[in-house]
């Protein structure tokens, strides 16, 4: 497996909750360190505050609290940029923004959005208008609203241009 126990422990610090995400079948327990969770996020310690011992999450996806927990760990300083490996971070910001929209990690969230901002306005390579599509559907699906009406704009402009680069060259962009 791609993420097993052993990479979820990669922290040296002790074990002392067990978080429980999904529901059914796919429903999986995870040893954690409250003190991590806690300190990521405000809601999260509230949760633990309430949890004796036990927390759980029926409603997120258990494949992906692994990669989760490994963004908030202590030892990425809150760089969601620095555990990402896919070549495109779509799919990562994909896996990332239900927790960090869940558990209200405001400065997570910004990171996600900064770095689809980013490809948006051309600071990464977007070969055709799949990567307008998709920063697109990421926007929607997880309100990045600032995005959503510059990839819309690039979007149409694909269409309407041979070459989107020179839009790029053409738009002021607010920061």
């Amino acid at each position: 497996p791609a993420m097993d126990e052993m990479a979820f422990r990669s922290s040296e610090t002790e074990t002392d909750l067990t978080v429980v995400v999904g529901a059914g079948a796919e429903m999986k327990e995870f040893q954690c360190n409250a003190a991590i969770l806690a300190f990521a996020s405000k809601k999260l310690d509230l949760l633990i505050a309430n949890s004796d011992g036990k927390l759980f999450l029926p409603h997120l996806n258990p494949d992906h609290w692994l990669f989760f927990y490994e963004c908030i760990e202590p030892s990425n300083n809150g760089n969601v940029l620095s555990i990402m490996t896919f070549e495109s971070h779509w799919e990562e910001i994909d896996l990332l923004s239900p927790f960090f929209r869940e558990f209200e990690m405001g400065a997570y969230f910004k990171c996600c959005s900064d770095i689809l901002q980013d490809y948006v306005r051309g600071g990464c390579s977007i070969e055709s208008e799949w990567g307008f599509i998709k920063i697109l559907h990421l926007a929607v699906k997880y309100e990045y609203t600032e995005i959503k009406d510059t990839a819309e704009v690039a979007l149409r402009t694909w269409y309407e241009r041979d070459n989107v680069d020179q839009y790029f060259r053409e738009t002021d962009f607010e920061d």
